[in-house]
């Protein structure tokens, strides 16, 4: 997040534009940007731009989603707080901010609709989106179930972001793919839902899709579209899953 040094409070939310930049600026509090407010804000990177876009989105639907079935529960600011500090390992100020920007959102009456068309024109690419969707239901999950409500906004969300079709039920069978006590029927069929593939299709069509997905969730590919390295770990989880959804499936054909 080379980015958050080089702004200032009152330039955030102008540089952004639309509801994010709006969020982004209702979100600062007075002290946040005390300790560079002396300085003129530097320059920043197109891929710094988009860096910033991401963590104003990803924080900003968090709010939304953590209070869809109408509050916030502990389990969910435990999850949130345990997310930044220990999966994404940001900084003091870093979190505070991001805390800041999840309870700005909360009580904002911005349609999520308006959110998600601004972090659709920023980011065209499907991996992208996928990974926004990955962090929204992780926090849905938070709980140990998904809320109706929470479902609702989930399956809601989906047309807006380039992700793959039954996407809802491909990110259920990644929560239950780790439990033993699941059939291997059920634990095989988890896997063609990773892969977003079918049992129909050839060796040859899965072997494809595998490869794109690969490709398209290489950390280097999402460096240059925008993903910051504090989100990269997610990114490497992905990967961990696709390659042991395709060597199940491998194995279960020969």
């Amino acid at each position: 997040m080379s980015w958050f040094g080089k702004i200032t409070g009152g330039t955030l939310g102008f540089m952004m534009g639309g509801p994010l930049g709006a969020i982004a600026g209702a979100a600062l509090g007075h002290s946040l940007f005390d300790a560079d407010s002396q300085d003129q804000p530097r320059r920043i990177t197109s891929r710094e731009e988009q860096e910033m876009i991401f963590f104003v989105s990803v924080f900003t639907l968090v709010g939304k989603m953590a209070k869809a079935d109408g509050k916030i529960t502990q389990d969910e600011i435990n999850f949130i707080e345990h997310f930044m500090a220990n999966q994404l390992k940001l900084g003091l100020k870093q979190r505070e901010y991001a805390i800041s920007i999840v309870r700005a959102s909360k009580d904002d009456n911005t349609p999520i609709e308006d959110y998600l068309k601004q972090f659709a024109q920023v980011f065209p690419h499907s991996d992208m989106h996928f990974m926004l969707y990955e962090v929204l239901f992780t926090v849905a999950m938070a709980d140990g179930h998904i809320h109706p409500e929470e479902e609702a906004l989930l399956r809601k969300i989906s047309p807006y972001l380039k992700v793959q079709r039954n996407i809802f039920e491909a990110m259920q069978a990644r929560f239950k793919g780790g439990s033993s006590k699941r059939s291997s029927a059920s634990e095989l069929a988890n896997h063609y839902k990773v892969l977003d593939c079918t049992p129909e299709m050839s060796d040859a069509e899965i072997k494809k899709i595998y490869r794109k997905k690969c490709r398209e969730f290489h950390p280097d590919t999402l460096a240059s579209r925008g993903l910051s390295e504090e989100f990269m770990e997610l990114a490497n989880n992905e990967i961990v899953k696709i390659n042991e959804a395709y060597e199940a499936i491998k194995k279960s054909r020969n």
